[in-house]
Parts: C-alpha cells; sequence; structure tokens
C-alpha cells in the first residue's frame, strides 16, 4: 500500500480463528504515539482493500475477517534492552571494587544468603565438620 498516512508497519504475529471467520493481525508501527494512531486508523479504514488483496491470493472460500491490533512487545524489549544497558552502565561506573548489589537470584546449592542484604553468600558449615 502505498499511503502517506501510513508509518513504517511491521506485521509481527497473526492468530486466525480455528473457524477462520477472523485473524488478528498484530502490527507494530515504529514513531510516536500519534503515528502509531494514525497508521492504526489508516489500515483500520483500508481493511476491506487488504483483504481483497489477500483474497486474491489465498484459496479459501472465505477470506477471514482482519482485525488489525497493535503490538506493544517490540516496544516493551526496547525499555527492557534500554534498562539493562543502564544497569551495565551503572555497574562499570561503580566499579570492580564494590561487591555487586542482591540479584534476587536463589543462592547455589551450598550457600545460605547472609541476612546482611547486598553481600556474597556464606558457605554453610557441613554436618560433622569443625569450625
Amino acid at each position: 500500500m502505498n499511503d502517506p498516512r501510513l508509518g513504517f508497519i511491521t506485521v509481527t504475529e497473526v492468530k486466525v480463528a480455528e473457524d477462520l471467520e477472523t485473524a488478528k493481525v498484530y502490527v507494530s508501527v515504529m514513531g510516536d504515539e500519534t503515528v502509531q494512531q494514525r497508521t492504526l486508523k489508516t489500515i483500520a479504514h483500508a481493511r476491506g482493500h487488504i483483504q481483497r488483496l489477500l483474497a486474491d491470493r489465498l484459496r479459501m472460500r472465505r477470506t477471514p475477517l482482519l482485525i488489525f491490533q497493535h503490538d506493544e512487545g517490540i516496544k516493551k524489549s526496547v525499555r527492557v534492552s534500554a534498562l539493562l544497558r543502564q544497569l551495565a552502565a551503572e555497574r562499570s561506573d561503580r566499579g570492580a571494587d564494590e561487591p555487586p548489589a542482591a540479584t534476587g537470584a536463589p543462592p547455589e546449592e551450598g550457600e545460605a544468603v547472609s541476612p546482611d542484604a547486598g553481600h556474597a553468600p556464606v558457605k554453610q558449615q557441613e554436618k560433622g565438620s569443625s569450625a
């Protein structure tokens, strides 16, 4: 489709109902919220045209009704990546002399969590051995 109102669109997933009556088309749109909303309105308005193009290529008695939905997955993954980069930068700024902050990960076998949060795990003494 060649429409100046469209932003950069990526179809990320299509879920077709078991009865083949509907198909949810998940799309990701690059740009700010205004561009995303304008693009979604444009493709919703062009749904009939898109279904006709699809019907020409499919060998089905009926073409599923297309339902376009914005996919937030890419936006969320970009946010997570930014947070991970920020965390890595903070750790490198802190230097190697400071112990890492508590990660929330479970201790490894044979280790107990220190009551003082943020410190390295303490080795547990095995039964029968003396300190």
